[in-house]
């Protein structure tokens, strides 16, 4: 039964990113909660993923989501694109392109670096403007 599963499309993917959620913020939760029942998404938690910035140490929202978007490690504060300002194609851009319906649904602006890295392509995540243009 699960080689049969592995093997048919997926009907629909639901891709759900909590910004600045770390493992250590993980972690921090569980201990904060004292043993109690863990939080509520760990059941559902099927893996985790580095997302490191091009250009630093530390990763910003906007590289973080452009690593999940598109697959490339880009520069802090730039969406969609690489490190040198090429715009890059991204999973909902795939999936458009294969006749799929997409959407984003975010609790913050949809022009928000990370809900953005998936719909627009900008070296400037503070160009808004131009990112809800997209």
């Amino acid at each position: 039964m699960a080689d049969e599963l592995t093997t048919v499309p997926a009907k629909n993917v639901i891709f759900m990113l909590p910004d600045g959620a770390s493992a250590s913020y993980m972690a921090n939760y569980r201990y904060f909660k004292e043993g109690a029942e863990g939080p509520v998404w760990e059941p559902l938690l099927k893996g985790m993923v580095q997302t490191d910035s091009f250009s630093r140490p530390v990763t910003d929202s906007a590289a973080g989501a452009n690593a999940y978007a598109t697959g490339v490690e880009t520069r802090n504060g730039s969406v969609g694109v690489d490190f040198f300002g090429n715009e890059l194609t991204s999973v909902m851009d795939l999936a458009s392109d294969a006749g799929k319906a997409t959407g984003i649904v975010s609790t913050a602006a949809i022009t928000d670096a990370s809900p953005a890295a998936f719909g627009a392509s900008n070296p400037q995540r503070g160009d808004q403007a131009d990112i809800a243009q997209q």
